[in-house]
């Protein structure tokens, strides 16, 4: 009797358990944290700033900030402009919960379906929560967009850039971005150049690009990553890596993709070419061709070729393009996930007729 009795109450905690694992707000949804409160912004078409509270003050097509901004998302509906952080930051307060009790957020700056536009001299700092979950600047279906001299520590991905093209990444510093500095996908004519990429504490990946054509990235320094300095992936054409320093990564560059589109060279025509850089690290680079069979790995463990590359920065260099208005289309804000109400009802229904169960049949028991 007392045997089952207490397997009856092992089974109600059991329960019990289950109904506040499933009613806490950290761990209702296990594998994706819900999001902080994010106030959202704008710089609307018309080239208001929404609300105007916010310490961004416009002269002509320049927005500057006045202040540092916290846990706010500003969504750039306008084409042409310029914001200029004016040393100033739009960051996420600090958090004190373990990592994987966090929450993640939107973006800190979304660009989408525009043309023409200019972010410098802002800092993205305090974003290391969560941190797979957290973009500093995110940039979809766009054109002629330019990251300059900013500073991004401690997001997920310092900066995304999917589906656009003629956008460049200049002279920023990206450190301790958990997964990546830079993630580049489906893209193409893509500048990088004149960047400080690091790790300090903990992260992954230098820059992770996958299927773009026509792009460059040189001049930049990358250094100490625990995975790879930079990982390409996919199909790929007509880009070239050089004149970087790769310096005390793990890996210095891995390349994952398909034979015959990835050469250890100069300039080829319908190749990705990587030549004169500097190489400092505990694997030079790794190349795994993908064929419908098998994937070859290959090591090539080059030495330096000409000592440190001077990465000195000239901003006159790259003068801003300008181009007409197009349409803006805004983005779909997703809706949060409903709280589980059957399941917590279910197992709070079965934690109660165990109990009521349990005790009937224990004095029963008893009176016999």
């Amino acid at each position: 009797m007392r045997k089952i009795l207490l397997l009856l109450l092992v089974i109600c905690f059991a329960m019990s358990t289950i109904a506040t694992q499933l009613t806490s707000p950290t761990r209702a949804n296990p594998t994706i944290p819900e999001p902080i409160p994010m106030k959202q912004a704008y710089i609307k078409s018309n080239g208001d700033v929404d609300p105007a509270t916010l310490p961004i003050e416009r002269s002509g097509n320049t927005y500057v900030l006045k202040n540092n901004i916290v846990n706010t998302t500003i969504e750039i509906q306008k084409d042409n402009i310029v914001l200029d952080g004016n040393g100033h930051s739009l960051t996420l307060s600090p958090s004190t919960e373990l990592w994987w009790e966090t929450k993640t957020s939107p973006p800190c700056i979304v660009i989408s379906n525009k043309n023409n536009i200019t972010v410098k001299n802002v800092s993205f700092q305090n974003g290391f929560r969560a941190p797979e979950y957290f973009t500093a600047i995110s940039i979809k279906n766009s054109t002629n967009i330019v990251l300059l001299q900013n500073i991004i520590e401690k997001y997920g991905n310092g900066i995304q850039i999917t589906a656009s093209t003629s956008c460049s990444i200049i002279g920023n510093i990206l450190t301790d971005n958990f997964e990546s500095g830079f993630r580049i996908e489906n893209s193409t004519h893509i500048y990088i150049a004149y960047n400080n990429i690091s790790r300090a504490y903990y992260a992954h990946f230098g820059g992770k690009v996958a299927n773009i054509d026509f792009s460059i990235i040189t001049r930049n320094n990358i250094s100490s990553f625990d995975l790879v300095g930079i990982r390409v992936a996919g199909n790929n054409a007509e880009n070239q890596i050089y004149e970087n320093n790769f310096i005390k990564n793990s890996i210095g560059l891995m390349y994952d993709g398909y034979l015959g589109n990835f050469r250890m060279e100069n300039i080829s025509s319908a190749k990705n070419a990587v030549y004169n850089n500097y190489w400092n690290n505990n694997r030079q680079v790794i190349i795994r061709f993908f064929n419908s069979t098998a994937v070859d790995i290959s090591e090539i463990d080059q030495s330096p070729l000409t000592g440190l590359i001077s990465t000195s920065f000239d901003s006159s260099l790259f003068p801003l393009a300008v181009k007409p208005e197009q349409t803006f289309t805004p983005i779909s804000q997703s809706n949060s996930e409903p709280f589980p109400t059957v399941p917590v009802a279910v197992a709070s229904g079965a934690t109660v007729a165990i109990v009521v169960v349990s005790l009937i049949f224990y004095y029963k028991r008893r009176k016999h």
